[in-house]
């Protein structure tokens, strides 16, 4: 394994809502390194520089970087309706910005040949040059790897159905009984499921790390892309299993240091 260790930074206030001990022995028991948890990796640092403004306009690239009327979130890229300012969703931030803010925090303090993974509930995204704007993510792959709580609940889309119901929407208690009604075919904030879909996450930032490799192409791998909240549901929740080729690949991490496959 590439990886001397596997060093976890998390807010302390996402303890509770991802689990955080259960994630630290779910690296323990699935990789044959040590897996610690140190504190957030953004604390006390300044993130402003990595805000976005415009969706449209790639951070940094020469204008300025200002607050616009319609200052919106990131927009599914398979949700047929878009989220608007008006939705109320958090600040987004440039996930590579947040990346390499993050990597001279950690070069800094030394803490070199461990795979250092920060869970944050900053909203994470990148820039698409296909139709030149920027899309939420919950990973950011490499080391450091980001893992965006915001990011599970944002970047994948919800059913066709929620958004077509959510336009006939007035009021927060229309909107209250529409999220209960489909409260099991998305993920929210502080969801039960939110802990295991985060041990998938991190099984992706370390077999990315290993082997070069970004996601899996078999939609019943607990590594693919989700770009809709069923297939997030069914591969991190209800089904929570590998591809014949990548458990193949976990095995061989896992029996470099003499571990079984978990």
């Amino acid at each position: 394994m590439r990886a001397s260790a596997i060093t976890i930074h998390f807010e302390q206030q996402l303890a509770s809502e991802i689990g955080i001990k259960s994630i630290l022995d779910f690296a323990r028991c699935t990789f044959p390194v040590p897996a610690e948890s140190k504190p957030y990796i953004f604390e006390g640092k300044a993130t402003s520089n990595t805000r976005i403004y415009d969706l449209k306009r790639r951070l940094h690239d020469g204008r300025k970087n200002v607050p616009s009327v319609r200052d919106t979130t990131c927009i599914p890229r398979d949700a047929p309706i878009p989220h608007t300012a008006e939705d109320g969703l958090q600040p987004t931030y440039d996930g590579f910005e947040l990346q390499s803010t993050a990597a001279e925090q950690i070069h800094s303090d030394g803490c070199l040949g461990a795979l250092d993974v920060v869970l944050t509930e900053l909203l994470t995204c990148t820039f698409d040059e296909n139709d030149c704007r920027y899309h939420a993510r919950a990973i950011i792959g490499s080391n450091p790897s980001l893992i965006s709580i915001s990011g599970i609940v944002e970047s994948a889309a919800r059913p066709k159905e929620y958004y077509f119901e959510r336009l006939t929407c007035i009021g927060q208690e229309e909107l209250a009984e529409l999220d209960k009604k489909y409260c099991k075919a998305f993920i929210v904030r502080h969801d039960p499921r939110l802990p295991d879909i985060v041990k998938g996450y991190l099984l992706q930032a370390v077999m990315y790390y290993e082997t070069g490799e970004a996601f899996c192409t078999d939609a019943q791998c607990r590594l693919y892309n989700a770009h809709w909240q069923s297939d997030l549901i069914r591969t991190q929740i209800l089904e929570r299993r590998l591809c014949k080729r990548h458990r193949a690949k976990l095995s061989q991490i896992q029996s470099s240091r003499g571990r079984g496959v978990v």
